[in-house]
Formats: structure tokens, C-alpha cells, sequence
């Protein structure tokens, strides 16, 4: 079980941290989240951290699936 905080307010608890994780990195790369969106996974104390505050610092990442990038010319 893994604590939740968005924006450093607690939020709730999760059974599953990496499904959690996963289904909203989804949810933001189909645009139905806002891209600023920061996810933190602090797994010594059992923590999830969303960052949803203006000012986020924001660097391009690429995303590889079975070794090969998910980049497409559009």
C-alpha cells in the first residue's frame, strides 16, 4: 500500500503503485491529463508524488516500447 500526495497534500492510499503509475502516464499521453503533470515514485517510503503546480520545469523524454521508439514524424 503506497501513500498518494498531489502536490504534497496527502490524497489517499493505492494497492498498486505501478498500475497507478502507469494508467496515468497513459491518461497523460492521450492528452487527457495536462502533459506538467510530475509523477514522483519514492519506493523506500512507500510514496507517490503529482505535482500539478504552475512553473513545473518540463524536459523532452522519448518513450521506447520493446526497444523501439514510439516517435512518429506527426
Amino acid at each position: 500500500m503506497v501513500k498518494v500526495f498531489v502536490n504534497g497534500n496527502w490524497f489517499g492510499c493505492h494497492r498498486n503503485a505501478s498500475k497507478l503509475i502507469e494508467d496515468i502516464k497513459n491518461m497523460r499521453r492521450h492528452q487527457l491529463l495536462p502533459k506538467e503533470i510530475s509523477i514522483v515514485r519514492d519506493i523506500t517510503k512507500k510514496e507517490i508524488k503529482f505535482f500539478t503546480d504552475s512553473g513545473r520545469v518540463q524536459r523532452p523524454l522519448y518513450i521506447v516500447e520493446n526497444n523501439k521508439l514510439k516517435l512518429r514524424k506527426d
